[in-house]
């Protein structure tokens, strides 16, 4: 018999045990800190606002398995961060974990859940059967400091992110990437990088993430940029060569254009990509009839009365129908 429930103490072991035979669902916290499985499932009741949702799989008292997302509350996306063993893939349980995860979503009231997967990979053949599409591609680059690229900044504004105003950033963003990116992702959350302005008007920005593992970067340019290449260049010349960590850099799809650049400074593909979606649907209890007018003209007291509960998006209040 094959039963779920949520991480608890008594997991702790069988988990530890699974994670070296699972898949990792966010590379980027993977690449640059590592994705700290059980320290997560074991601190999430501490950090409510950033949490951890980790779903166990047991069967007759047995864990033979878990899947675990992240969601910041207030946000529109939950991420899946991995799911182990990897045969579980295979089985009902993998789709059982799933759609509670959903669930956990729902209650957290997140729209979507995302999941970040290698293209031609059993994971992304087991998420396309469990209801998850593909909303965007991408290529990971990596190659590690000290890089050789010009140290000089080109004509123009290099500055933190933080300086720039929020709306001249949001409205390059949204000049870029794609609108069905867009719906699904929105604007980025508290973006920590770098901004690039060329002759006055902003061009570009990087976004950052960096760990103990390695270095995180987002490049964000418009097609009309006039010294992309040089740009990212000076940045890397500027990294530290001490330690050495590795610089992994995430090019979408629509930006695919970088990757011939990267290739000129060192950068070997890492990998390729899908990022997928699946939307979060929570039922809603209706409690009152609505009374729909008469269809024909002999039906004086026609009225039809919604079912008990109905599928909503996004909702997970309760709702009152008139």
């Amino acid at each position: 018999m094959i039963s779920l429930h949520a991480f608890d103490l008594r997991d702790s072991l069988p988990v530890q045990k699974l994670v070296g035979h699972g898949i990792s669902l966010d590379p980027r916290t993977q690449l640059t800190q590592g994705l700290h499985v059980l320290r997560n499932a074991f601190f999430a009741p501490l950090h409510p606002r950033s949490r951890t949702e980790t779903i166990v799989a047991d069967r007759d008292g047995n864990t033979f398995g878990f899947a675990q997302m992240m969601h910041r509350r207030g946000t529109a996306s939950a991420y899946l961060r991995c799911i182990a063993p990897r045969e579980i893939l295979s089985q009902p349980a993998g789709s059982d974990l799933i759609e509670e995860l959903l669930r956990a979503a729902g209650r957290r009231e997140a729209q979507h859940l995302l999941a970040d997967v290698e293209e031609k990979s059993d994971a992304i053949l087991f998420l396309r059967r469990a209801g998850f599409s593909v909303y965007a591609r991408e290529e990971i680059w990596t190659a590690a400091p000290p890089f050789t690229a010009a140290s000089a900044f080109p004509p123009g504004t290099f500055q933190p992110l933080s300086f720039a105003k929020p709306q001249s950033v949001h409205a390059l963003y949204c000049s870029i990437v794609p609108a069905l990116v867009y719906q699904v992702e929105g604007l980025p959350f508290r973006p920590k990088g770098w901004v690039i302005f060329e002759e006055g008007q902003l061009v570009g920005f990087f976004q950052i993430h960096s760990g103990a593992r390695g270095i995180w970067m987002e490049p964000f340019f418009h097609p009309e940029a006039l010294r992309a290449a040089e740009w990212i260049g000076a940045w890397l010349a500027a990294l530290p060569p001490h330690p050495p960590e590795p610089v992994f850099v995430c090019v979408r799809s629509y930006q695919e254009w970088l990757g011939p650049i990267l290739s000129d400074f060192g950068f070997t593909r890492f990998g390729r990509r899908a990022v997928l979606v699946r939307r979060v649907v929570v039922p809603v209890p209706v409690r009152e009839g609505v009374p729909l007018p008469a269809v024909e003209k002999s039906a004086t007291h026609a009225t039809s009365y919604l079912p008990t509960t109905a599928a909503h998006t996004y909702d997970t209040a309760t709702t009152h129908h008139r």
